[in-house]
């Protein structure tokens, strides 16, 4: 599916509306490949003194947000494919900080988080481009809440939009 079609309002929860209005009336999958491209260039230009930087105490690093990233579009994804595939069973939450406090990223450099980004977006490419448009408003249960294939795919590409937005003001343009 190379098209995916805006999610409509009662296909996920308004909390995530902070997502997926970021990215309304842009090509989902033509974003989420330009961006394949575009967030490790600009991962790669951050100074590898500033990877572990946090810009208050109890903030996660650049790292770490970075992981939370992955995570979280992994666990969309996931999401994304079960919906996709018509299964009804609800599909439980996750906590993201506990995700952050066991993923280790301080122990890793960058090019080997880069080079997770990038499998994990390109599985994210792979899921999206093997189905058919008529699974988009598909709908399931994640969190205690109906989400739609569409919708799940909007959330990861504004989550992403919306991290790196945040990286830009708060960790590298804040000094």
């Amino acid at each position: 599916m190379r098209h995916i079609p805006a999610p409509r309002p009662e296909e996920y929860n308004s909390y995530y509306r902070l997502y997926i209005d970021r990215v309304l009336g842009q090509d989902i999958y033509q974003l989420l490949t330009r961006n394949s491209y575009a967030v490790p260039a600009f991962l790669y230009n951050i100074p590898a003194d500033r990877w572990h930087y946090r810009y208050a105490p109890g903030k996660w690093s650049i790292a770490e947000v970075v992981m939370h990233l992955m995570d979280a579009e992994q666990v969309f994804c996931y999401r994304a494919m079960r919906i996709a595939r018509g299964d009804k069973t609800p599909l439980a939450g996750f906590d993201q900080d506990a995700f952050v406090e066991t993923c280790r990223v301080e122990e890793r450099d960058q090019a080997s988080v880069i080079e997770e980004y990038h499998t994990t977006r390109h599985a994210t490419l792979a899921l999206i481009n093997g189905l058919n448009e008529d699974v988009a408003h598909n709908v399931g249960n994640a969190s205690g809440w109906d989400v739609s294939f569409s919708a799940l795919c909007h959330i990861i590409a504004g989550h992403e939009e919306h991290h790196v937005e945040v990286i830009n003001s708060r960790y590298l343009n804040s000094e």
